[in-house]
Formats: structure tokens, sequence, C-alpha cells
């Protein structure tokens, strides 16, 4: 884990799996490989996220079940079919959040993805696609 506050790995956290960002986009972030996702959740704090950490499926759900978040970033160490059963599951809760795809070939999207991300890329690339897909803006 990391020592600050913005990486928590599952719902079970005592600090609900938040960072302590004020009039940030709240991003769930998620990711198959807990390394990753400490990494991805970092990166997206110090872009000015505050960002939920999950490191399942069922994490995902939980979190989505319980709140609200502006976008959902699916990160490549999430299979292709649990991206897609998981996308439909999650925009069946919240059809309005854009889902951003972080991924190891550049065109392998998903259906229901508003912004598809090369893992490669650089990190502003992911905070475009997050502004671009939540309507232009950062707060």
């Amino acid at each position: 884990m990391l020592a600050c506050d913005n990486a928590v790995a599952g719902p079970s956290s005592n600090s609900g799996g938040q960072s302590k960002v004020q009039n940030a986009k709240k991003v769930l972030a998620i990711e198959f490989d807990s390394t990753l996702l400490e990494v991805r959740a970092a990166v997206l704090a110090l872009g000015g996220f505050t960002v939920t950490m999950a490191v399942s499926k069922e994490a995902a759900l939980e979190y989505c079940r319980a709140s609200t978040f502006d976008a959902i970033v699916f990160g490549a160490s999430i299979p292709r079919h649990d991206r897609e059963h998981l996308s439909i599951e999650l925009k069946s809760l919240h059809p309005e959040v854009p889902l951003i795809v972080v991924s190891e070939v550049p065109t392998d999207g998903l259906e229901l993805a508003s912004a598809s991300v090369f893992n490669l890329d650089s990190p502003q690339a992911l905070f475009s696609a997050i502004g671009m897909a939540t309507g232009g803006r950062r707060e």
C-alpha cells in the first residue's frame, strides 16, 4: 500500500477507499493487479482526481452500489471478457457514468467505453480522456 491515504485495495478498508482531494472528480479505478492499481491510483490522485480503488469485480460492484462516480477507469490487468461483463453490470447501476479503458493494445477498447487510452500513453492522455468523457472539464 501507498503511505498516503489515497490507495485502498477493497471496500473493507477503514478509509473508505478514497483520496482526500476536495472538489475533485470522483474516479473508480479498477485493476485486478494490486500493484498496478496502487500506481494508477497514485497517478490519478496526482492529477487531481479523488480515487476509489477496486482490485476485484466484487469490490467494484460494491463501490458502485454504495456511491456514484464521475468516471470509471478499467485497467489493463483486467481480461477483456471480464471488462465486457463488468462494464455491463456497472452500466446497469449507473448508465450515465463514462467508462475509460486503459488497454495493452491500442485497439483493445470496450464497446460501452466512452474513451480508450493505450497503456503506454502519458498520464496526461488518461487525464484528458477522463476530462472529455465527463464533459470536457476537470474540477
